[in-house]
């Protein structure tokens, strides 16, 4: 079983803002993704299970915060059990001088889903160099479970008040008596 580390400060900002919010202001919850991760390191069968473990666990952790209705189809879950992905996007935004390699190689074995190929490339390229570089600088962030939440906000509903329908009224017929006049008669 896999817990979520109680001081990591993405719990602690969903918990105390961003859930919060969205109950108080009555969003309506249309997706949320979650993508359970781990690092290249270990075997890929483990790793494997680590991601779908903290994909688990993240979206656990959300809906039993969340006060609107959350059904199956509302979410996503992406296991990316050995996150090459992350690990380009990490090495570019830090100007790695690995970043081409490593990119150049994900490039090569990711469409074809060859993890296996592109594991053995990393550990084997420099003597081990650029693994050791990785596991050090890189592989700690991608033990990770990310999440992205799509929310609408709720339009209040007007209810535009309809008047009463009126009961019909049924006239009945005013009678008005006047009295007879007889005037008298006059014979010539």
């Amino acid at each position: 079983d896999y817990h979520l580390p109680q001081n990591a400060p993405l719990l602690k900002q969903l918990e105390k803002e961003v859930l919060p919010a969205v109950n108080r202001e009555g969003y309506a919850l249309s997706r949320i993704y979650i993508r359970g991760a781990a690092s290249p390191e270990g075997p890929t069968a483990h790793n494997k299970s680590l991601g779908e473990k903290r994909a688990k666990a993240l979206t656990d952790f959300v809906v039993s915060r969340l006060s609107v209705p959350v059904s199956e189809g509302s979410f996503s879950l992406d296991v990316d059990f050995e996150d090459y992905r992350s690990l380009c996007l990490f090495l570019l935004r830090a100007q790695d001088n690995y970043y081409t390699y490593v990119k150049n190689l994900c490039d090569k074995y990711l469409p074809s889903n060859n993890i296996a190929q592109l594991k053995s490339e990393l550990q084997k390229a420099e003597g081990g160099k650029l693994w050791k570089h990785l596991l050090t600088n890189y592989f700690p962030d991608l033990r990770a479970a990310r999440i992205m939440l799509v929310f609408n906000k709720k339009q209040p509903v007007e209810v535009v008040a309809q008047p009463e329908p009126e009961e019909p009224v049924i006239e009945e017929p005013v009678v008005v008596e006047q009295p007879v006049v007889e005037e008298p008669v006059v014979e010539e």
